[in-house]
């Protein structure tokens, strides 16, 4: 880890190039030190600068200083290959101009030229020895891109709210980064000691190449986990509750409880709820590289106040209490979302604020103690960001624990950040989901965001829920951990980093849900694609009994398919279809079903819309739509339940047939001494039905294009 930084950023005249690394390397330079630095080029008469770049930096200075200043700051990002950028933003009411934004990003790097979208819309670029990129525009309401459902006027701030909305947003950066130059010393220490432990976690994860013991090969075998240890979980339907709009009198809880027996009726095993806590605000503005504030709406839950119970928009105690209750009695598995690593947004404006709030606008209220943002080691702040870890060929060791170490501790959405590492935050952090323990008996949950918890965190949050479930007498502890990686390297990586023990400790497989993505909406071949899944889990060690399966999440990058056509309506199934073939437990089904009013028609487009469109409230349209993939895909459970497709897979190889238009998967069943077969058939036109082998029975056929059917024999 990185030493924490100076009380002051000293740069050496030099080239462009070496002053921006000076920067970064910095850790945490304020906004003063990037002018000061990029004054060198312009005031120093031996500072070797082109004459073009003084020019580009003599505006760049006029811009990032003219006006009444009303904001400024810098940050650390990483781009998508884990290299670091330097962002420095400013606010200022200009005269003639208004309110103005001017980011400028700072890269040692071709930034423009390998980031393009880093660099669209610029107003200004750099690009030489080192790439500035600048972006500029009026401070602006963007038009909401949903119904905000919210009694707030969302269309404009008033001129004096902007300045205020400003003031704040500097108190909410002092209060986070009071010091405002990097890490402090305790923090550090922390920092340094996970450093450690992600090493000792590589040792256990992974063997090395023979000729260089410093590059990582392919996976350690893991041992003695198998089904003793991660038995088979069923299909799970995600719910977020704050997109449901109960048509009666009752609460939200209420209302989702009186669907639990529809949802058990469709084969669901579970249920994962959405995040229940109570929320900070409901309301934020999300700042545009060019000035534009979109008004986002909290329909998630994952901007927790802190505070222990439920969130009133959606109900009271009692009513979460009886939805366990309701769940147990259809025979349903209550899969708890909850984040721990991260809190909400505190509201930017008193008007914005929720009514029924009690936190103040630069504080959060954990387990119902109001602790203020600047509270000493209570929040983190100032830490690299860093999401992409490179892709597996060849990384050295040293380099791999590094960036593990950064997307471990690094902050992230710029979201408060609680000091997990503290035995006594994380008691109250954790308060939250012991309560629904308690209280509930709730003993299966969901970790957001686990790979930015920090490993000592992230186990000890692990042990203690596992405590409290067995001091509660619930049922077995169960934790799905949404680790985000496309490769199975670091999912590897991570069943070494959550244990001893890795008893009912789930990952959800992002690889395959990627490959699935590709195959289905990118064109891309199924017969090649899904061979690498499996030959890619045999590489690097990653048994599929610990692995859920995920199709359509509520990331940007999973959108909901499914438009109303009979096309899309089999693309999911279909995708369904291919989890559970490649999977030895049920999928994580979010089915974000749009209104049909929104959504393109033509599936090119489907990036193209948010699904801040479209999403309604569910179960009730995917379980009742007779034209939606619901009933089919219920078809298609019933048929693997009763033929033990997942219960009584032998966990081995896969063995594919076919091509690009047609695939046969073929898997191996073993019911006591008795030895099957299952297969599952894929085909791009309505053949799939036809593709059984001799011996084989068909138990399931849909679709026209792509087509699904199964067999087995």
């Amino acid at each position: 880890m990185r030493e924490p930084a100076s009380e002051s950023v000293e740069v050496a005249p030099g080239s462009l190039h070496s002053c921006i690394a000076a920067l970064i390397a910095a850790g945490d330079c304020g906004f003063a030190d990037v002018l000061n630095a990029l004054r060198q080029f312009v005031d120093a008469p031996t500072a070797p600068a082109e004459r073009r770049l003084r020019l580009f930096l003599r505006h760049l200075l006029f811009l990032l200083e003219s006006g009444d200043e009303l904001y400024a700051d810098c940050v650390l990002r990483s781009d998508d290959r884990g290299r670091t950028v330097l962002i420095a933003h400013r606010i200022a009411r200009e005269a003639g101009e208004g309110v103005m934004k001017t980011q400028v990003r700072l890269a040692p790097w071709p930034l423009a030229r390998e980031s393009p979208a880093l660099a669209q819309g610029a107003f200004a670029v750099h690009s030489h020895d080192a790439d500035i990129v600048v972006h500029r525009g009026p401070v602006r309401i963007e038009a909401a891109l949903q119904d905000m459902g919210v009694p707030v006027d969302a269309a404009a701030l008033r001129d004096d709210e902007i300045d205020a909305f400003y003031a704040h947003r500097e108190a909410l950066r002092r209060a986070v980064r009071p010091s405002g130059r990097g890490v402090d010393a305790s923090w550090y220490a922390d920092a340094r000691d996970d450093q450690d432990r992600v090493a000792q976690a590589c040792a256990q994860a992974f063997e090395f190449d023979a000729s260089d013991g410093e590059r990582i090969d392919r996976g350690q075998p893991l041992p003695a986990i198998g089904r003793a240890t991660h038995p088979p979980l069923g299909a799970a339907l995600h719910v977020l509750p704050r997109l449901l709009s109960p048509a009666g009198p009752g609460s939200v809880l209420q209302a989702l409880a009186m669907d639990l027996p529809e949802i058990a009726a469709a084969g669901f095993d579970a249920v994962l709820l959405g995040v229940v806590d109570r929320q900070s605000t409901d309301l934020y503005y999300v700042e545009g590289d060019d000035g534009a504030l979109h008004p986002y709406l909290n329909n998630h839950g994952y901007w927790s106040s802190g505070e222990c119970g439920v969130d009133p928009a959606l109900g009271e105690a009692d009513d979460y209490i009886a939805l366990r209750h309701a769940a147990a009695a259809c025979g349903m598995r209550l899969i708890q979302d909850s984040v721990l690593g991260t809190m909400g947004y505190p509201p930017q404006l008193p008007r914005l604020a929720p009514p029924a709030s009690r936190c103040t606008p630069l504080a959060l209220a954990l387990a119902d103690q109001v602790s203020p943002l600047d509270e000493p080691g209570c929040f983190l702040g100032g830490l690299e960001s860093c999401d992409a870890i490179p892709s597996p060929g060849g990384l050295a060791l040293a380099d791999y624990i590094q960036v593990v170490t950064r997307t471990h501790l690094g902050e992230y959405y710029q979201l408060p950040r609680p000091n997990l590492f503290d035995p006594q935050v994380r008691e109250r952090v954790l308060a939250r989901a012991q309560w629904q323990i308690r209280e509930a008996r709730v003993s299966a949950f969901r970790v957001d965001m686990a790979k930015h918890l920090g490993l000592a965190p992230l186990r000890a949050a692990l042990d203690a829920l596992r405590e409290a479930v067995r001091d509660a007498d619930a049922a077995p502890f169960v934790a799905v951990l949404e680790y985000w990686s496309l490769h199975y390297r670091e999912l590897r990586f991570a069943l070494s980093a959550v244990g001893p023990p890795v008893e009912g400790v789930y990952l959800y497989d992002f690889p395959l849900a990627h490959a699935l993505q590709q195959t289905l909406l990118a064109g891309g071949d199924w017969s090649r694609l899904l061979p690498a899944i499996a030959e890619q889990r045999l590489h690097w060690q990653v048994p599929p009994c610990c692995l859920v399966p995920i199709v359509i999440d509520h990331d940007p990058s999973f959108r909901p398919i499914f438009n109303g056509t009979a096309h899309t309506r089999d693309l999911v199934v279909t995708g369904l279809a291919l989890a559970l073939a490649m999977s030895a437990n049920g999928p994580s089904v979010y089915c974000g079903y749009d209104d049909r009013r929104a959504a393109p028609a033509e599936l090119d487009r489907y990036f193209d819309y948010s699904e801040q469109h479209a999403r309604k409230a569910m179960p009730g349209p995917l379980t009742r739509d007779p034209d939606g993939p619901g009933a089919v895909f219920a078809r298609l459970l019933a048929a693997v339940k009763l033929h033990g497709v997942l219960a009584d897979w032998d966990g081995g190889a896969l063995a594919f047939e076919g091509d690009a238009q047609r695939l046969r998967i073929v898997r191996t069943l073993v019911d006591g001494s008795r030895r099957r077969t299952a297969c599952f058939c894929v085909a791009r036109d309505g053949s799939a039905a036809t593709a059984g082998a001799d011996g084989e029975q068909l138990v399931f056929a849909s679709g026209e294009g792509p087509s699904v059917a199964l067999f087995v024999g």
